[in-house]
């Protein structure tokens, strides 16, 4: 993923907001209009599409903007904690959704703040 892919799907993370589903297709994620009904799920199963890939692609994505070690990608990974916090609500009874969240937003953190 080159400099702006990765800049444009830390700003979709950070749109995410509490309830919406999120999928990945053609290599970005992308946010659900309508996260409900039966061919949403129709849909997201012949795809493949349920969370924790999409929390695996999100890892990724984080982990490899905190490793380039690039400062002009602060303030996207920045922007990204509020969509985090969205899924965090969003998958509460999830633990497994949860814990890696909490995770990307210390590693954030930490990167962030030296």
């Amino acid at each position: 993923m080159n400099h702006d892919e990765t800049i444009i799907s830390l700003k979709i993370v950070g749109m995410i907001k509490e309830g919406q589903k999120v999928s990945i297709s053609n290599g970005y994620l992308k946010i659900e209009p309508c996260s409900h009904g039966l061919y949403v799920s129709i849909k997201r199963w012949i795809n493949n599409d349920n969370r924790h890939n999409t929390m695996g692609y999100i890892k990724n994505l984080i982990n490899n903007a905190i490793s380039t070690k690039d400062g002009l990608l602060i303030q996207p990974l920045m922007d990204c904690l509020p969509g985090l916090n969205a899924l965090c609500v969003t998958y509460s009874t999830d633990t497994m959704v949860t814990a890696t969240v909490k995770l990307l937003e210390h590693k954030i953190g930490t990167y962030i703040n030296g």
